[in-house]
Order: C-alpha cells, then structure tokens, then sequence
C-alpha cells in the first residue's frame, strides 16, 4: 500500500496481484501464482517447471486450459479466454464474466447480448509463471490502482490486468503452455461432492499419496 493512502476497512485484499506483491522481498528467481483454491494438476507444474529450465528473460507463461474442461454444471462461471498472436505467444485476454453450458453448445452471456464460444479455446485459470522482473511493473501498476480506488473497498486488482499491459507496453512475452490436463474447483456447493470424488480416485489411481503431509 503506497503511504500516502490510509487503510481503508477491507474484507478481502486488493486482488491476485496484491497477493503476488506480498512474495516480492523474498522472491528472486522464476516463480508461479495460482488460486490456492484450485486443483491444478501435476501436469501445470510440470510444464512451468520445463519452461522455466531455458526461458529467458522477459518471457513468462500461462498454462492454458481447454474451456469445455473447465466448466461447472451448477451454474455460471467466469474465464478468461487467451488470444494467441502469430508466433503462438499470447497477445490478448477477454474476460467472459458469465458462460454457461447450454446443451451441446457454450454461451458467454453479456450486457450486448449473448456469444456463442468455442468449447476448445484456450483460457487462464489463474496459473502464471513470471520471471522476477515483472515485480517492477506489477507495483508501478499497484499503486496507481489504488491511487484511483483507495476509496472503494471491493476493489481488486487481477493478474490479468497486468499481463495485458505488460504485452501492450511490450515489456515482455507471455507463452501459453499446453500443461493444462486436470482442473477442479469448487464455484459451487454442489461442486463439492464431485471435487472430493475426483481427488480420491487420484488417490487411488497411486497419483497422489493419501496423506501428503
């Protein structure tokens, strides 16, 4: 929080790149940021991990995951569909805030109507990997957000944001890398019952001890 702005009472913090702002003093290498409420699968990790052995500097990377993988059949869900430019790195990202699944068809419903999406897009699930550097850009962007919203405590400030001014600026390259296999979260309740199910088949499949710890 810059100091010339008094804290304002807050239920949540200022958004996912608040939240990578507070590893900045002990990071110094390549790292990655996920929703520490979603199941990711080995397969992200694994993908960052063999990008990160040769990625130079400036670029960084987004697992991509198929959308018709990352759907809930309990209700609406909102993604952020990747654009990839002509060398495959990504170039753009529309937030679709409500897609539903609408028999064999996906709908993204907005305020000028509906869109009709195609279920083998790629879209981030919030699973970044960057390279130190955009810590600079990421808290130059930090603190003009909260110049304009020190005011409004449901403020957020989302990765997403600075992604695309970071390709805008041409300050770097965002790979989109195809490690996006598994995905399960719980957007709903009644995605509970099913989420549990999945991790105890993984369980059980032998690709996941039963207690990690």
């Amino acid at each position: 929080m810059p100091a010339e702005f008094q804290p304002i009472e807050r239920k949540k913090p200022w958004g996912t790149t608040h939240a990578m702002l507070c590893g900045k003093e002990v990071i110094d290498g390549p790292f990655a940021v996920i929703n520490a409420d979603d199941f990711y699968g080995k397969e992200a990790f694994e993908s960052l991990a063999s990008f990160f052995r040769n990625a130079p500097a400036h670029h960084h990377a987004m697992v991509g995951y198929t959308l018709r993988n990352v759907l809930s059949e309990h209700g609406s869900v909102s993604r952020g569909v990747a654009t990839p430019d002509a060398e495959g790195y990504l170039s753009s990202m529309k937030e679709h805030t409500v897609i539903v699944r609408e028999g064999e068809k996906v709908i993204s419903r907005g305020k000028e109507g509906d869109e009709e999406l195609s279920s083998e897009v790629q879209v981030s699930m919030n699973c970044w990997g960057f390279q130190p550097e955009a810590f600079e850009l990421t808290e130059k962007m930090f603190a003009e957000f909260v110049a304009k919203n020190h005011s409004n405590p449901s403020a957020e400030f989302y990765i997403a944001l600075m992604v695309s001014e970071l390709i805008k600026q041409g300050l770097g390259k965002v790979h989109i890398l195809p490690g996006g296999k598994t995905w399960f979260g719980v957007t709903y309740k009644e995605d509970k019952e099913e989420v549990s199910q999945k991790i105890k088949d993984l369980v059980k499949a032998g690709v996941y001890p039963a207690k990690l710890w």
